[in-house]
């Protein structure tokens, strides 16, 4: 009997043990995968810290390029206006612009492929008839089949008619490189086929050529970023793998996709797959003359004269770090303004304390000691510089970078490589508002009151409240100068006098301003579909008038393309 109850007393202690042990196990195992989550964590943010970094390395190179770039592409575009060059000459300065277009295309792309890894990248929908878009597309590559004695045939096999949203800007990148790599890797002699169908609702574009094909090793990694064939044989052609990796985004982006079929040693094929979002043929917008569609045109510039500016005209300081480019801008300017130079913030700073006030400043950016938006904050804190009209001429094509400019109250935003012409175009239209701000000031100051010389709230404050107003009814087509002084506090007689004092625009002037400058951000953030739809966002009745109101505020036409 002892020994049953000595086994009955073992089964009771091991009763409660079991528990034990089973807990202790749950402990471990949990402390063990808190353990691996922490590492699995940290390995995640310094990913993502390197992601990051690698992102903003690629952005200052870009940045780095612009610059250089419009020293390139600045100066031979305004010799090529020449008509009296010699052909030799000629022919090699437009093969060196193409060229260096080419390098601002690829630092474009690497800008491109960053914003879309940061989900910044919008869509630009635009009815198009199909067949006129791919006609332009072609075209533009018929001089290069020429030059490598290659046919480019196209067979198009849907309606002529079709018209359908598309984004011209990606669908023309993409094609873009899937037929640049066509010619570059085939042979002299070479046939590439341009194939449109449709298929199961989707229209398929096929690229086909008959060059050495893709290795199967490296088949698989053809859309990845950055790759870089480690065969022998592709390793003559290869470049910075940027080109196709973008292409696939884009497609993703727009809701289609993007592959490859290749036999090696027998040429590849590319298959572009587009959704069908169809529209009436009435409803297309034409491409624009002169656009990259259509083939690269040597940008436009102006040719200085040789003449020295009279004592009269507006002077201007350029705040530029780059010597080049200084040069560059005084041989663009000298001719019709005085100059003053300075070469970052504090060198700006301390010529207007010892000088003249200037009629205009054009700043750059990024500069070292002092760059532009400290310039910026400086000229806006004083009370007799806080008018001075500024430009900012910078590399840097970040939204936010616009927005906080802007909002410090900066007068245009010019994005290097810029047009001569462009330029201009901003400068007089700065110079023309600033001097008109001047001239109803001296006409008005006498029967200025105490008050409303001294509104009490501060410029930019007021400046800010006013925006604001503006931007919350962009939309309403009825929105005018009453609602306008209403929203900010004022009577109409007063408002009138204070927007005219402040900016040199009446009330009318200002709120289309904000509608212009508003419309302009979304097309060049990408966020817009089209002009019909663009004016509605911004409070336009008419595309037409809006897109002259555009090429005069700044200098060139909308380009939705």
């Amino acid at each position: 009997m002892k020994w049953k109850r000595y086994i009955s007393g073992l089964r009771e202690r091991t009763f409660y043990l079991v528990p034990l042990f089973s807990w202790k196990r749950q402990r471990d195992s949990s402390r063990e995968l808190a353990r691996k989550n922490a590492v699995l964590e940290e390995q995640v943010r310094q990913l993502q810290e390197l992601d990051s970094l690698r992102a903003r390395l690629f952005i200052n190179i870009s940045h780095e390029f612009r610059t250089p770039l419009t020293l390139i592409l600045g100066p031979i575009g305004q010799v090529l206006k020449e008509k009296t060059l010699p052909p030799d000459v000629r022919v090699l300065l437009e093969n060196t612009f193409r060229n260096g277009g080419h390098l601002r295309d690829l630092v474009e792309e690497v800008m491109e492929l960053t914003r879309l890894r940061a989900k910044k990248e919008g869509l630009q929908i635009h009815a198009t008839v199909l067949r006129d878009f791919l006609e332009e597309v072609a075209a533009a590559f018929q001089p290069m089949a020429e030059a490598r004695y290659c046919k480019l045939d196209i067979q198009y096999h849907p309606d002529p008619g079709l018209t359908l949203d598309l984004d011209r800007k990606k669908v023309w990148k993409i094609l873009n490189n899937l037929l640049i790599n066509a010619f570059k890797y085939s042979p002299e002699g070479c046939r590439v086929e341009l194939i449109v169908e449709i298929q199961e609702q989707v229209v398929l574009i096929r690229v086909s050529d008959d060059g050495p094909g893709i290795h199967p090793e490296d088949l698989p990694h053809i859309f990845e970023r950055f790759y870089r064939s480690s065969h022998p044989e592709a390793s003559r052609e290869s470049g910075l793998g940027i080109g196709l990796a973008l292409s696939h985004e884009l497609a993703d982006l727009m809701g289609g996709g993007l592959w490859v079929e290749s036999v090696y040693g027998h040429g590849s094929t590319f298959f572009l797959q587009l959704p069908i979002r169809e529209r009436d043929r009435s409803e297309a917008i034409p491409v624009a003359p002169g656009s990259r569609f259509a083939g690269k045109a040597v940008e436009t510039t102006n040719v200085p004269s040789g003449k020295t500016a009279s004592e009269t005209a507006p002077l201007l300081l350029l705040v530029e770090d780059k010597a080049d480019l200084q040069a560059y801008l005084e041989t663009l300017l000298a001719g019709d303004y005085r100059l003053a130079m300075a070469g970052n913030g504090h060198e700006a700073l301390a010529y207007l304390a010892n000088n003249s006030v200037p009629d205009l400043i054009l700043s750059d950016i990024m500069m070292p000691g002092m760059d532009g938006f400290e310039l910026l904050e400086h000229l806006r804190a004083r009370k007799e510089w806080r008018h001075i009209p500024l430009i900012l001429l910078t590399a840097r094509t970040e939204r936010h970078d616009r927005v906080r400019a802007f909002r410090t109250g900066i007068d245009d935003y010019l994005v290097k490589p810029f047009d001569a012409e462009e330029l201009i175009v901003r400068i007089e239209n700065s110079l023309s508002r600033e001097e008109a701000r001047r001239e109803w000031l001296q006409l008005q100051e006498e029967d200025l009151s105490p008050a409303e010389a001294d509104a009490g709230e501060d410029e930019a404050t007021w400046l800010l409240r006013l925006e604001e107003a503006v931007k919350g009814n962009i939309g309403d087509l009825q929105f005018g100068v009453d609602r306008l002084a209403e929203l900010v506090g004022m009577g109409r007689t007063r408002f009138y006098r204070r927007i005219r004092s402040v900016t040199g625009l009446s009330a009318n002037e200002y709120i289309r301003e904000i509608r212009l400058q508003t419309a302009r951000d979304l097309l060049e953030s990408g966020q817009i579909s089209d002009l019909k739809t663009l004016c509605g966002q911004v409070g336009l009745r008419s595309a037409h008038y809006f897109s002259k109101l555009y090429e005069e505020r700044f200098g060139k036409p909308p380009g939705v393309d």
